[in-house]
């Protein structure tokens, strides 16, 4: 039987054209590049766009083929929430979400680099880890309130000139979202994880409004076996649990997770840091800890898990549009 075409622009960068992700989607699509003056047939070619693209579908390469009723993917799966699913735009265009995106193709990615091989050599010097990026108000304000502890513990803030003078950091070639250095984990306690956003609530006096976004960034600590603490969006931790992840009740109240404000939250949450450098930087657990970060860590990289799901969450999702 022949394969439905996926149509895509190189330049639009999509999702499934990239080699950790590839393989899964040529088991049932053709991924076909673009070629201008090209005849394609709306009966089994689709094209295959990405959300920044189709913000202005007038101007869009694909405009000419969406008038000719060709059926339109718009690629929609790098998105931090987690319980938004796809949707119909019109009958012809399928917006693709998945709320574990960023799990699978950061797993499937750092497998490249060997980082499912790696196992714990603890050397413990620092409380914790705690990795900041770009800059941001609410990550301003956790090197302000943990401005005590941050002498005795391993961060960095890359966009505020702060870093750990590791080459990975500044190499064009590393992917930075995904760079992660063993070496960082086995000289710290615990992680510190400071999410993209903290913006659970945004209108307080509506609760349905609120929504739960996760990065990469929270997949760090649970590939290197790390606890941790996250300064994040309300469910955050509920929402690993959800997947088959398991959090750290047993070292430190998790309260922080159900609270909807996002300062009441941010302020419970910096609570349970100081309370964790008081209790666990010596990076010594329990036999229930070492056995959730063993779990967490086969969880995460479980290719078996991941294809499946991915055939359920995304594939299936495509083939009930086609």
């Amino acid at each position: 039987m022949t394969k439905i075409k996926l149509l895509y622009l190189e330049e639009d960068y999509p999702n499934f054209t990239q080699g950790a992700i590839a393989h899964l989607v040529q088991q049932h699509f053709d991924l076909v590049q673009y070629q201008p003056g090209v005849n394609y047939n709306s009966a089994d070619t689709v094209i295959l766009t990405t959300f920044w693209r189709a913000k202005t579908p007038n101007t869009a390469w694909w405009r000419d083929f969406q008038q000719q009723g060709f059926r339109i993917i718009v690629d929609h799966l790098y998105d931090s929430d987690v319980d938004t699913g796809s949707r119909l735009i019109d009958p012809l265009m399928l917006e693709l979400r998945c709320g574990n995106w960023l799990w699978y193709n950061s797993a499937l990615t750092v497998t490249n680099f060997k980082y499912n091989q790696y196992q714990p050599q603890r050397n413990v010097q620092y409380s914790f880890l705690m990795l900041l990026n770009k800059i941001r108000e609410h990550k301003d304000r956790v090197t302000q309130d943990l401005a005590p502890l941050l002498p005795h513990a391993r961060w960095s803030y890359v966009e505020r000139g702060r870093t750990f003078d590791d080459p990975g950091e500044t190499n064009p070639k590393v992917i930075w979202h995904l760079y992660m250095n063993p070496e960082w984990y086995n000289t710290t306690a615990f992680s510190v994880v400071v999410e993209s956003w903290m913006r659970s609530a945004v209108l307080l006096e509506n609760a349905s409004s609120s929504r739960t976004e996760v990065s990469e960034k929270i997949f760090k600590p649970i590939a290197l076996y790390h606890p941790f603490v996250c300064y994040g969006s309300e469910g955050t931790c509920r929402y690993l649990q959800r997947e088959g992840f398991e959090t750290f009740s047993n070292l430190w109240s998790e309260d922080y997770d159900n609270i909807l404000d996002d300062n009441q939250r941010f302020e419970a949450t910096t609570a349970v840091v100081f309370d964790a450098v008081k209790n666990y930087s010596t990076g010594k657990f329990d036999a229930v800890t070492e056995q959730k970060l063993q779990h967490n860590k086969h969880h995460y990289f479980d290719t078996n898990i991941i294809h499946q799901r991915f055939k359920t969450e995304i594939i299936d999702v495509i083939q009930e549009f086609l």
